[in-house]
């Protein structure tokens, strides 16, 4: 069976293009169209369920509730580093439940967060994607709550509102002054259950004790007044 290096390599290309070109990210059309013919040429399938649950499982959820919700053609936009990271395997399980739901998507990178978002890369996405006033996309998922009310403020000032013409749900859970009403629709995670299993992870290698690779927490869905009421 084929695998991603092999792809890589028939296509003359790093396994970071073939990743990013299989995960719905931006390349050039040139390296897309290797990566594709490659693809096709050596009958590479990717294998979702090695990615494991949190791939598979957690990071659907804001697919599940968006589809719900009457969402049917969504945009995944994330920020940070293209290296290995938990935003970039939230962007893989977004396209991996677009894809078994037969979902039209696409996905943004707006790049690297360090200097702050980019609000202005942002605003002219969602601007070349309306139509007669409307934006493309009725459904929206953001790697963070941070990107997520950056993306609302540039949706407010294109006009489009959430959620009457685009639903929007971040990643996070945040708060205001962190206990009061949530800042938008999110992916709350657990982070109470996460301090205790790190806590347990540190306390396991100070007495030289097996450590879990990965431990996988569920993550709830929580209301934050971008997203329909569900009746």
């Amino acid at each position: 069976m084929a695998t991603i290096k092999d792809v890589a390599n028939d296509a003359g290309v790093a396994v970071g293009t073939v990743s990013k070109v299989l995960n719905g990210h931006h390349v050039s059309a040139e390296n897309k169209r290797k990566v594709e013919e490659s693809v096709a040429r050596l009958g590479y399938q990717m294998n979702y369920y090695a990615r494991g649950l949190k791939t598979r499982y957690t990071y659907t959820v804001a697919v599940q509730e968006l589809t719900a919700r009457g969402s049917r053609k969504l945009l995944f936009i994330r920020s940070g580093s293209c290296l290995s990271s938990e935003t970039l395997k939230r962007g893989e399980g977004f396209v991996a439940a677009c894809k078994e739901r037969g979902l039209t998507y696409e996905v943004m990178d707006s790049g690297d967060d360090a200097g702050g978002f980019n609000e202005e890369g942002i605003y002219d996405y969602l601007r070349e994607h309306m139509m007669n006033g409307k934006l493309e996309f009725d459904g929206i998922y953001t790697s963070t709550d941070g990107l997520g009310i950056a993306v609302l403020e540039q949706m407010r000032r294109l006009d489009i509102q959430a959620p009457k013409d685009v639903q929007l749900i971040g990643h996070d859970g945040l708060r205001h002054l962190n206990r009061g009403a949530y800042l938008l629709s999110s992916i709350a995670q657990p982070v109470e259950d996460m301090a205790c299993a790190a806590v347990e992870s540190v306390i396991h290698l100070i007495r030289r004790e097996p450590v879990k690779e990965m431990t996988v927490l569920p993550v709830t869905f929580v209301e934050g007044g971008t997203t329909r009421i569900m009746e």
